[in-house]
């Protein structure tokens, strides 16, 4: 583990904004792909004027060929480090064609705006880890404190924990956590968001790492001023709800609450999440039969072997159509939006052991729409596991309807074929809200 350190600064006076990470920039466009000479492009199909892209002069319908010299095919390679890692203040050139004309735009970044409104107070830290920092945020109920505090584990991308959408999941959370009283914690990944200084970052790193950051932040959260340290709770999401009692090992908690999560290793998932989900995206039953064969070897290659994608595509060409379509793989290093090796991880955690060591109360949430997480086999057999074997207690709790992300989509194949307009104004509406409501009456519960 690597060392902490403890600002005493941050830790006993009020939190200030970090002497240390600067903001990432706001682009401010939305890109849709298109093709320009044979080539995939990504085109404009939104703009604010305000953001950086908008103060540069870019326009509407404008095809983005590069952003400061780092070429821009499609959304994958706005997340590089040379695009993501952009700062307020930082000159930004965008070449772009417009009317079969090349212009290069620039402008200074304009600094992506903080949340707000979702809270009586927001604050923005930061936390060292690993000779960077990790930037925090902290939602706030009215007083003084000590308040009890929800300490949240994320779920498995290299996506930002803040959002510029009143309306994010993690945002709601926000809302109805400190209605209640309670403080809500959120922790960015390494690499990810403000975050700064880490080597590797998020897409190049695996699950290992991330329990070391989530835990040495934890640790840090836990001994703010106004935490209520007998109040103390980790919430995990997906990911997060594998990730949660790993940490809790080392970070002291009352309960560890999760929702879209399942216990297995990814091994034994993989088969699982393939079968049950190609039936439900279309393919006829003979057809997964069929295609489960190549998929049995793909695992056993890849988590059992640990062979990287390329080496797989190499030596068994007859398994690419399986890592393209099962694993969306990039033809390099990336399948499913990570590094092959943050896969390979979750294999190596001790998620079970963990779960049975824990000492704590836990509450395991269901979305009857989780198509993630496929079915309710997994969540209830992690009550029945902690209950039986475990030092803990655990309960279930079924929430109706709700999809992974923790909307309110009614059944799930149902879901699966949304069209996306349908799909949006459901989000618009707002999460589960017998999610959050849940969580509040378990923490008050004795």
């Amino acid at each position: 583990m690597k060392n902490f350190l403890i600002l005493s600064a941050i830790l006993y006076s009020s939190i200030s904004f970090g002497q240390h990470l600067e903001r990432r920039i706001a682009h401010g466009f939305r890109l849709q792909p298109t093709e320009l000479d044979g080539v995939s492009r990504m085109q404009v199909a939104a703009l604010s004027p305000t953001a950086t892209a908008g103060v540069a002069g870019v326009q509407m319908n404008d095809i983005l060929i590069d952003i400061n010299s780092t070429e821009v095919f499609g959304m994958d390679d706005l997340r590089s480090d040379a695009i993501s890692n952009l700062r307020e203040g930082t000159e930004v050139v965008y070449t772009v064609i417009r009317n079969e004309e090349t212009l290069e735009l620039s402008a200074p970044g304009v600094p992506i705006p903080m949340e707000s409104g979702d809270s009586h107070e927001t604050e923005y830290f930061e936390i060292p880890f690993d000779g960077g920092w990790l930037r925090a945020i902290a939602n706030l109920p009215e007083g003084d404190g000590p308040f009890p505090t929800i300490y949240f584990i994320q779920g498995y991308t290299c996506s930002p924990i803040e959002s510029q959408w009143p309306g994010h999941p993690y945002r709601r959370l926000a809302k109805m956590f400190t209605d209640a009283g309670i403080a809500f914690v959120r922790v960015e990944k390494p690499g990810v968001g403000d975050s700064y200084g880490m080597d590797p970052s998020c897409m190049e790193t695996d699950f290992n790492y991330e329990v070391e950051s989530f835990t040495e932040a934890g640790q840090f959260v836990r001994n703010l001023s106004w935490v209520d340290t007998t109040n103390f709770y980790i919430f995990g999401h997906s990911m997060g709800g594998y990730l949660a009692p790993i940490v809790a090992s080392e970070v002291t908690t009352q309960g560890i609450a999760v929702y879209g999560t399942r216990h297995e290793p990814w091994r034994e998932y993989f088969l699982q999440m393939w079968r049950f989900q190609l039936v439900r995206q279309g393919f006829s039953y003979a057809e997964v039969e069929s295609r489960m064969k190549d998929y049995y070897e793909l695992a056993y290659l890849l988590f059992f072997e640990r062979h990287s994608p390329a080496e797989i595509s190499a030596s068994h060409p007859h398994l690419n159509d399986e890592l393209e379509d099962g694993l969306l793989w990039d033809g390099g290093n990336i399948v499913l939006f990570r590094n092959y090796d943050a896969l390979q991880s979750v294999d190596d955690l001790p998620v079970v052991p963990s779960w049975l060591e824990y000492e704590g109360k836990v509450l395991v949430m269901y979305g009857t729409a989780d198509f993630e997480v496929c079915s309710d086999e997994s969540p209830r057999e992690m009550v029945r596991m902690i209950n039986l074997e475990g030092k803990g207690q655990a309960e279930y709790v079924e929430i109706q309807g709700a999809d992974h992300s923790m909307f309110p989509v009614h059944g799930m194949e149902e879901a699966v074929n949304m069209e996306p307009t349908e799909l949006r104004s459901i989000q618009m509406s707002g999460i589960e809200n017998l999610i959050p409501s849940s969580v509040i009456l378990w923490m008050t519960e004795k």
